[in-house]
């Protein structure tokens, strides 16, 4: 079924699911009233920059509160780098969430004109020549990330326009992580290259309509350290929320979920209910694990990837969600492909109790409206 591209009027939260390749794109909207307020996440490949650019020039006022780079990938950091670099960029940004080099647990900051970061660092710090921008000042200027631990409490960022932020991933080890190879991963980083993909054991892919069978596949949890330092985000607004997962690895975010479950008294043992999950790295099975989807219940359930580079969305990891993911819930796929449309099958879909979305248009994505419930 083909989703309709929404211009609400009434309160509410509206992600845009924007065309990023292979990558991630998000633009977050939250109305109330005769105010909007706008958040991007991610800016997907370098080539996603002209349609980015294309659709915040018809944004009205002039404004981003928030541009957040969940981690150092070319699919999710390459977009922002073009588009921020660009001249022509002229929006209002109100502040950037982005780990960098100086964010690394254990590492002390290098010394400006030392290769410390990728092309966004020198933008955010006004070293291109550019405008300086206002980085992770929410965190007095150190990480996003959450402590680690069976006892944490997630941070939450509030801002005076209603909408909540609470930071699921990073934890400091994955950080730290990263931090062991920076440099590798910058070199791979300019020559657009992207994080290994983790091996999968070598067994029979599943065939046929046996979609429990096919969400058993034997699968290894993500182990790529850039994924594993991604900032990965519960958004709240208007009684509605939504999670922005990233490549985040799944332990990470089954863990936050799991204790943000009791720290909002759904109580223990007991998945966490939000109305929107896009799923961390693009639906890959190495990040969407039965594990994970043991622990949160969505009535939505996004995928943002075009499917051309590494095959995403895995076939485990759709059927996971199916077969997993909790009474009448939607499927929403930002291109309609091979790949994504093989899962809008009557039979599978009246079995099952899920529907499918998928873009209007080629080249257009996919847009979520909630409205307010509060």
């Amino acid at each position: 079924m083909r989703s309709q591209l929404c211009a609400p009027t009434p309160d509410g939260l509206l992600l845009e699911v924007l065309p990023a390749d292979e990558g991630d794109c998000l633009l977050l909207s939250c109305r109330r009233g005769a105010e909007v307020h706008h958040v991007l996440v991610d800016g997907g490949t370098p080539a996603t920059a002209p349609r980015l650019a294309k659709r915040l020039a018809e944004l009205p006022g002039g404004r981003i509160e928030l541009l957040v780079v969940t981690h150092v990938d070319a699919d999710h950091i390459g977009g922002m780098v073009r588009l921020l670099s660009d001249p022509a960029f002229k929006l209002e940004i109100g502040e950037v969430w982005f780990n960098g080099y100086r964010h690394l647990p254990g590492h002390a900051p290098r010394p400006r004109g030392f290769r410390d970061g990728e092309n966004l660092v020198d933008i955010l710090t006004g070293g291109s020549g550019g405008r300086a921008l206002a980085w992770n000042e929410a965190f007095g200027g150190g990480a996003a990330v959450r402590d680690e631990g069976e006892a944490f409490s997630p941070p939450e960022v509030q801002f005076n326009w209603g909408l909540r932020l609470t930071v699921l991933s990073p934890t400091p080890d994955r950080l730290e992580a990263l931090g062991r190879d920076w440099q590798k991963y910058l070199d791979a980083l300019h020559r657009a290259e992207h994080s290994r993909q983790t091996p999968q054991p070598r067994v029979a892919r599943a065939r046929g309509e046996d979609l429990e069978a096919m969400a058993m596949t034997p699968s290894r949890d993500d182990t790529a350290r850039p994924n594993g330092s991604s900032i990965a985000l519960l958004a709240e607004f208007g009684g509605r929320s939504m999670v922005l997962a990233g490549d985040a690895h799944p332990d990470v975010m089954a863990a936050a979920f799991s204790r943000l479950a009791q720290l909002r008294g759904h109580g223990v043992d007991v998945p966490f209910p939000i109305d929107v999950f896009k799923l961390p790295h693009h639906g890959s099975q190495a990040n969407v694990t039965t594990a994970l989807l043991a622990t949160v219940k969505a009535a939505h359930y996004v995928f943002s990837t075009s499917g051309a580079r590494f095959r995403h969305p895995d076939q485990a990891a759709v059927a996971r969600v199916i077969t997993r993911g909790g009474p009448d819930h939607t499927l929403w796929f930002n291109y309609a492909n091979s790949r994504t449309s093989r899962w809008d099958k009557a039979d599978w879909k009246a079995r099952h109790g899920y529907q499918t979305r998928y873009p209007d248009e080629a080249g257009r994505g996919v847009s979520l409206f909630l409205p307010a419930s509060e």
